[in-house]
């Protein structure tokens, strides 16, 4: 039977997504979620009482109905990812939004260091999202925290505006955080403090204020903190910029190990 969304139906699409198998669905990894799962998940979505059709959760909703078999979660995360950051617009689709696996929606160059795209791992699961230079635009949305074994998100260099979702907590996994070099601003949640795997976060090149003291308490050893520092109280920085651009190197990795030892 039919795994049906009970948030809203979206006019012209059916309210229900069809379980039926295709020759074209995606091999879907063991630890993927069955349909009763799925429907907690939307249950759950922060923006289900939206009856806005623009709303990038919206749009994936729509988006799943149309679908021939039942989207997973992490694929219906990818898509609100997409419709998020005014995929459309994006420099390389990267395939996003086709009926090839997830898994497959990236782009691999001969000489590239890191592919850029979407990264799984063996079992299947989303591990990370780099998205460097591809004309992202709109918001980061807070459902990205529900791909739980994600290590890497790049998207540095773009036109991102809004603030980094307090729900990023929820990546215990997360490494690596890039965002900087867009247009993003506020505060940054006290909540990413804990992210105690977390080795690489740029924020640079934004508009965001106040402190990330909380972060540098979980700072773990070798880790690589870069921010602006007019605005931003970063007493962990490796490196500081000001309001024109120019960076500087505060403090020496080896001497913050010293003063941030890892918990």
């Amino acid at each position: 039977s039919p795994s049906l969304i009970p948030t809203k139906a979206m006019s012209g699409k059916p309210s229900s997504l069809p379980t039926n198998e295709s020759s074209n669905q995606p091999t879907m990894s063991a630890s993927e979620s069955p349909s009763n799962r799925m429907d907690n998940f939307i249950n759950s979505l922060s923006v289900e009482e939206s009856s806005d059709p623009s709303d990038p959760v919206s749009r994936a909703l729509e988006w799943a109905s149309s679908q021939s078999f039942a989207p997973s979660m992490q694929r219906f995360v990818l898509a609100t990812f997409y419709f998020a950051t005014i995929g459309e617009r994006w420099t390389n689709q990267y395939n996003f939004l086709s009926k090839t696996n997830e898994c497959l929606w990236f782009e691999e160059k001969q000489g590239q260091v890191t592919r850029k795209g979407v990264t799984c791992g063996d079992d299947g699961t989303v591990t990370g999202l780099s998205f460097a230079g591809n004309n992202l635009r709109g918001t980061l949305t807070a459902e990205l925290a529900n791909l739980a074994d994600i290590v890497l998100i790049d998207v540095s260099n773009n036109r991102l505006r809004g603030t980094v979702p307090s729900s990023f907590e929820d990546m215990l996994q997360l490494n690596t955080l890039v965002i900087k070099n867009n247009w993003m601003g506020g505060s940054i949640p006290a909540v990413l403090g804990n992210l105690s795997n977390l080795q690489k976060f740029e924020l640079q090149g934004n508009f965001f204020v106040g402190s990330v003291e909380p972060v540098c308490n979980s700072r773990r050893k070798g880790a690589m903190f870069n921010s602006d520092c007019d605005e931003v109280f970063c007493p962990c920085c490796h490196i500081c910029c000001n309001v024109v651009g120019n960076c500087v190197v505060k403090k020496r990795i080896e001497e913050l190990d010293r003063i941030y030892p890892s918990p």
